[in-house]
């Protein structure tokens, strides 16, 4: 499973950001179909699409995070 940084809002969206490859996929340096949360972090702001902004970012569901 690939890795990643999990950042979740104010606002309880969660937006996830890649940090590193699994073994298998380092060698192709494509990120594998499967995400492991490496560490979550929270913001103090609430996410783009909840500030009204037009950067076209979406939050994710994700198992066992709020919204």
């Amino acid at each position: 499973m690939c890795r990643y940084y999990a950042h979740r809002h104010s606002c309880n969206h969660t937006q996830l950001s890649f940090a590193a490859f699994c073994a298998p996929a380092a060698l192709l340096q494509n990120p594998c179909g499967s995400r492991h949360i490496w560490q979550t972090l929270a913001v103090e702001e609430a996410c783009e699409d909840c500030r009204g902004g037009d950067g076209g970012g979406r939050y994710h569901d994700l198992p066992g995070l709020r919204r």
